[in-house]
Parts: structure tokens; sequence; C-alpha cells
């Protein structure tokens, strides 16, 4: 519809630049003041196309958990394809994961905007607990994320165990106030599915200084002018104690609780913050930290430090009965067209209680839509 309109656009414009006066001009930009307005109002609500592809190239001379040598291979790190739009005060959101060959559901859910600044989700998203959780996976400053915020090991190669936020099914009312404060409140299935028990989580964000930092980018390219500051507190349980989909047989971690704090400033090229994750009854009673700084440069390169404290984390999968004491990170980013275009060089090393240390360098590559 949009090729026929713009069609007869061109075509109009060439029939009356030949013939138009002075006075016919005012009346031809109030024409093309009103279609241009009207092309907008067809494009707005939509369904809306995007997603990205987060691909590496791994390499390792040690042992990986699963007994293969010397790692070279390649990895489709995130193959994500999402469909959102919105009519009125609704929006909507799909998501998938193609990464393993197969669909995995992802995002599935309605938001209702009762006013600029206080909305309500209903379906399946994201647990708000931490931000390395919360952005999205292209706006991270390295390859994967943080172990506390959702991601694994050494970037998603030694263990997929992970502590913190996760997606799942269930009800989110969020808002701002003040221009500087968010919060967040959600009720949702927990491990125990559509059972009695729920998992239950709040968090609370302040801008302390400036536009806020590390809510929606990761890092220092494209963090604002001036110096910026967010410090953000939250809380999750999740009381279920039996997995519906299998029986009701007892959870290996049942009734679970966590709180967890973080800091981001940035200021110029500099960049740094800190998150902390206080695991609670049946996680190991334990505290896991990530402590990251990176400096940017030429305006579209940036290296960066990451230090991630795992405090005998207990692992699962091929290193069960394991744990991870820290991983020690560094990253250089070229940003060809920000964050929807980079390349990313890195070097993560994995220290155990038991088993030998792990180090991975992977040349990734994000190109986003």
């Amino acid at each position: 519809m949009n090729k026929f309109v713009y069609t007869a656009l061109v075509a109009t414009l060439a029939s009356s630049t030949g013939f138009a006066t002075e006075t016919d001009w005012p009346e031809l930009d109030r024409e093309l003041e009103a279609l241009s307005s009207t092309l907008n109002t067809q494009n707005t609500g939509g369904p809306q196309l995007s997603g990205w592809i987060i691909t590496s190239i791994d390499f390792s001379g040690d042992i990986m958990p699963n007994g293969v040598d010397d790692l070279t291979g390649t990895s489709l790190r995130d193959v994500r394809l999402n469909v959102a739009g919105s009519t009125a005060d609704y929006g909507y959101k799909v998501s998938t994961n193609l990464a393993g060959g197969t669909a995995v559901l992802l995002d599935a859910y309605g938001q209702l905007n009762f006013t600029e600044n206080f909305s309500m989700q209903l379906g399946n998203f994201k647990t708000p607990f931490l931000s390395s959780e919360m952005r999205a996976a292209k706006r991270e400053l390295f390859l994967g994320r943080t172990f506390v915020g959702g991601g694994s090991i050494a970037g998603s190669i030694t263990d997929p165990s992970a502590v913190g936020a996760a997606r799942d099914a269930g009800l989110m009312f969020f808002g701002n106030f003040a221009d500087s404060i968010g919060w967040w409140i959600s009720l949702q299935n927990g491990q125990d599915a559509t059972a009695n028990n729920y998992r239950l989580t709040g968090r609370l964000a302040w801008d302390a200084m400036g536009e806020g930092a590390g809510q929606m980018v990761d890092g220092a390219y494209n963090s604002g002018d001036g110096t910026n500051m967010t410090i953000a507190i939250a809380y999750t349980e999740d009381s279920s104690e039996t997995d519906a989909s299998n029986g009701n047989a007892p959870l290996p971690t049942s009734d679970t609780e966590q709180i967890g704090g973080e800091v981001y400033v940035t200021s110029g090229p500099f960049y740094i913050s800190g998150e902390i994750v206080q695991n609670g009854k049946n996680l190991g009673d334990n505290t896991p930290f990530t402590v990251t700084g990176s400096y940017l440069f030429n305006g579209d390169w940036e290296v960066a430090l990451r230090y991630q404290g795992h405090d005998d984390t207990p692992l699962t999968g091929a290193m069960a009965g394991d744990f991870a004491e820290n991983t020690a990170s560094v990253v250089v980013n070229k940003y060809v067209s920000g964050h929807d275009v980079k390349w990313q060089a890195q070097y993560a090393n994995s220290s155990f209680t038991t088993a030998d240390d792990i180090g991975v360098f992977s040349l990734g590559l994000v190109l986003a839509f």
C-alpha cells in the first residue's frame, strides 16, 4: 500500500512542479504534510520486526566439562526474532531464540499503559531483578551476561547453571516517579509452574546523577554527557517446593530467595559498575559479585575488564559437585554501527575448587536489525 502511495506522490510532484505558481506552493506543502501524517498513522501500532544474531568463534587449549580438549568451533550464542507493536494504550511483544535450531519462546506478553508513568504486563517476561539480565543481549559489553545476571561461567562455554533473573509467566506492575526513580513488582509462576506457589520480585532503581547509567546499555558507548549514576536494589523469592512438570517431585532448589544490589557510573569515556547477590536459603548461602570497568577511545573502540567472584557457587550439569571460584575477563569492542553492528574480541579465564582453570578466547560478531 505504501509503495502505491509513494508512486502516486512522485507522479503528483512531477506534474505539480511543472505548473505550480508561488501561491500554489503553500497548498502543496499542506498536502504533503497531511499525506506524511497519514502514512505515519498507518505505520503506528502495526507489528514491528526486530532481532539480532550473536555468534562467535571460540578457542581453548583446556579440557572442557564435557571432556573435549583443544576447543575450536563456532557458537551461535543468540539468534533472536522479536515482534512488537501497540494500539491505543496497549502493547505487545513476542520473541523467540533460534540459536538451538528450534524456536524457543522467550517473551510473550501484553502491556497496558495506564499513564505515562504506570504500566502493567501480563504474560511471559523477564523477572525484574538485575539490570544485567533485563538489558537486551545485543547491548552487553561482553559476550554473554554476567553470572549473577543470568549468564554462565566463561561466557556460556563451561557451564549453563546460573543465578539471577530469568523469564517466567506472570503479572507485573512497573513505573516511575520524580523522573529519577523506577520501580517494578511482579508475581510469577515460579518453579512449580501453575501450582499454588509463586515467585515474588521487587526492584527499585534511582538515577542518582544525570540521566542514570547501565539500565539500557552496558559500557561507556552512547552513555550520555557528563557524569551519570544509577543505584538499584532488588529482592526475589520463589516459594515453590515441588515440580509440577515431574509428578510434583521435590525440587532440588526449593523455597529460594535472593537479594541483589547494583551501581552503574559513566563519566565521559569512563564506565564502572558493580553488582552483588546474596543467595539465601537453599542456594548455597553465598555472595557472588561482579566488578566491571571500561574506557571508550576514538569514539568507536572500547576496552573493558571484568572480575566475577563466584564465592564457591555450586555448579550443575557436567561440573556437578564442583564449585566456581572466580572469572576474569577482558574484551575489546569495535562499534561499526553502535551496538547493532559490533565486533568483540574476548578472553575469559575461570577457576574452580576442583577442576583445572578454563581459559577461552572468543571472536564475536553482533548483527542487529
